[in-house]
C-alpha cells in the first residue's frame, strides 16, 4: 500500500512537470515574432528584401552609396559627380567655383605705382623714385626714374676734346596700361606693345639730340671753337650743321627664354657731325664724332603692367669692337636684374592690376 502511494507521487510530478513546461512551450510560442515574405527577420524586427537575397533592402542601398562610382564619375560624400578629365575636381565645380575665386582675388589684389617702386628697390637695391611723365595719356602712364647725368655728347678728335651735358637719364621705367581691351595676353602681345612704344621707352635719346644741337649751335661746341679759331670780339655764327649715323645695333627682340617676358631693346651707331663756322673774316668746318647708345630690358610684369631697366651708357673709345664687348657685359648683368624682377612680378603681380592716377 505504501509503495503504491510513492508510485501515484511520481506519476503526479511528473504530470504536473509536463503541464508547466507546456504552458511554456505556449508561451514562447505566442511571443515569437514572424515575418511573412517579401520581408525578413532582423533582430527583433522585420525589413523588406524584394529581390529574396536575405539582406535588408535599406542596407543594400547604403553600401550602394558608399561603394563608389563609375568613370568618368567620382564619389563625393554620398553622392557622384561628373569628373571627365580625371583630376579628381568635379567638372561642375572647375567651371564655376575656380574661375570666381580667381576673379575674386584678382578684384581684391591691386597695388600703387609706390607699391612697385618699393618692391623694384627691393630687389635691384636701388633707391628709385618713379615719376609720372607727361607722356602719359589716356592709353598708358608712363612712370620714370631719371637722375641727371653728365651725357656724352660728341668729340673732336683732332684735339681729343669731348663734350658733355648734363641730362636726365632713364634707368628704370615703368609702364600702366589704362584700358583693360589693351592688356597684354601672351608672350607676342607683350613684344609687339614693347616695339610699339618704343618712342616712349627710348625718349631720352630725343633730349640728347636736342642738347647736342643746342650746344653745337650757342653752348659750350660752340664757344670751344669760336675761341679756337677766331679772334676775339669777332662775329662767329654757326652756318650749317650736317649729321649722319653709322648703326651698329637696331633691333628689338624677344629673348627665347622659358617664360618669354624679356625683350631687349639696343640702338647703338656712330654719329658724325659736320659743323662750318663763319665771320666776316673767315669760314671753318669741322667734323664731330658723336655716339647714340641705348641698351634696356623691358620685363612683362602683368598684364598691365611692363617694367623696363636701362644699361649704363658706354664711355669708352669710340670702337666696334669694345662697344660690342661692352653690349656682351651689360646683357649679362642687366639679365640678371630682369630675372630678379619676374620673379618679384610672379609672386606679386602675375594677377594683380596696378591702380593708375
Amino acid at each position: 500500500m505504501a509503495q503504491s502511494a510513492k508510485h501515484t507521487l511520481i506519476i503526479f510530478l511528473l504530470v504536473t512537470f509536463l503541464l508547466i513546461a507546456g504552458c511554456a512551450g505556449i508561451q514562447q510560442q505566442e511571443n515569437k515574432i514572424v515575418c511573412n515574405a517579401p520581408y525578413i527577420l532582423v533582430g527583433t524586427g522585420c525589413c523588406l528584401d524584394q529581390d529574396s537575397n536575405s539582406v535588408c533592402d535599406k542596407d543594400e542601398l547604403k553600401k550602394e552609396e558608399v561603394s563608389g562610382c563609375n568613370k568618368p564619375y567620382i564619389q563625393v560624400g554620398t553622392t557622384c559627380c561628373l569628373d571627365k578629365n580625371g583630376n579628381g575636381i568635379c567638372d561642375a565645380d572647375e567651371e564655376t567655383d575656380i574661375p570666381e575665386k580667381q576673379s575674386s582675388e584678382q578684384e581684391a589684389q591691386s597695388y600703387t605705382i609706390s607699391d612697385v617702386q618699393a618692391d623694384i628697390n627691393k630687389v635691384i637695391f636701388k633707391e628709385i623714385v618713379l615719376a609720372r611723365t607727361d607722356v602719359s595719356n589716356e592709353e598708358i602712364d608712363f612712370y620714370v626714374y631719371d637722375p641727371k647725368r653728365a651725357v656724352f655728347l660728341a668729340r673732336y678728335s683732332n684735339a681729343d676734346q669731348n663734350f658733355f651735358y648734363v641730362l636726365p637719364t632713364f634707368e628704370v621705367s615703368a609702364i600702366s596700361i589704362m584700358k583693360e581691351e589693351n592688356y597684354l595676353q601672351d608672350p607676342q602681345d607683350f613684344f609687339n606693345f614693347v616695339a610699339n612704344n618704343n618712342a616712349v621707352l627710348t625718349s631720352h635719346l630725343e633730349s640728347r639730340e636736342k642738347a647736342l644741337i643746342e650746344q653745337v649751335k650757342e653752348g659750350d661746341i660752340y664757344d670751344y671753337f669760336a675761341d679756337k679759331f677766331f679772334n676775339e670780339g669777332e662775329n662767329v655764327t654757326l652756318a650749317n650743321h650736317t649729321s649722319s649715323d653709322n648703326k651698329i645695333f637696331d633691333k628689338t627682340i624677344l629673348f627665347d627664354t622659358v617664360s618669354k617676358k624679356i625683350v631687349e631693346t639696343l640702338i647703338v651707331s656712330f654719329e658724325e657731325h659736320n659743323v662750318t663756322y663763319s665771320s666776316p673774316r673767315q669760314t671753318i668746318k669741322k667734323k664731330l664724332e658723336g655716339l647714340t647708345y641705348l641698351q634696356s630690358y623691358s620685363i612683362h610684369c602683368s598684364p598691365n603692367l611692363v617694367l623696363t631697366i636701362y644699361a649704363e651708357r658706354y664711355k669708352g673709345q669710340l670702337d666696334e669692337t669694345n662697344i660690342k664687348n661692352h653690349v656682351g657685359n651689360l646683357r649679362g648683368r642687366s639679365l640678371v636684374d630682369a630675372q630678379a624682377l619676374i620673379s618679384m612680378c610672379e609672386q606679386r603681380y602675375d594677377f594683380t592690376y596696378i591702380r593708375s592716377r
